[in-house]
């Protein structure tokens, strides 16, 4: 079974909000506690960023492909 471009791009950003919404809510509980945990905030960073740009290159693949 092959799956789509377009299946993938929808999965990372599903994947990329999740992450986003778990990096902001870390950044926040570390602003009311004053304790940061940094391990993850770097850990989240990275994969939001990871995660943006493969969706920008999957992207690009699927608008440059011809049908």
């Amino acid at each position: 079974m092959k799956v789509n471009i377009k299946t993938i791009i929808y999965l990372y950003t599903i994947a990329l909000f999740l992450l986003t919404f778990l990096f902001a809510r870390d950044i926040i509980h570390g602003i009311k506690t004053g304790n940061f945990d940094f391990i993850s905030l770097i850990i989240y960073a990275v994969c939001v960023g990871f995660f943006a740009i493969k969706i920008n290159r999957l992207g690009a693949k699927s608008n440059s492909k011809k049908d």
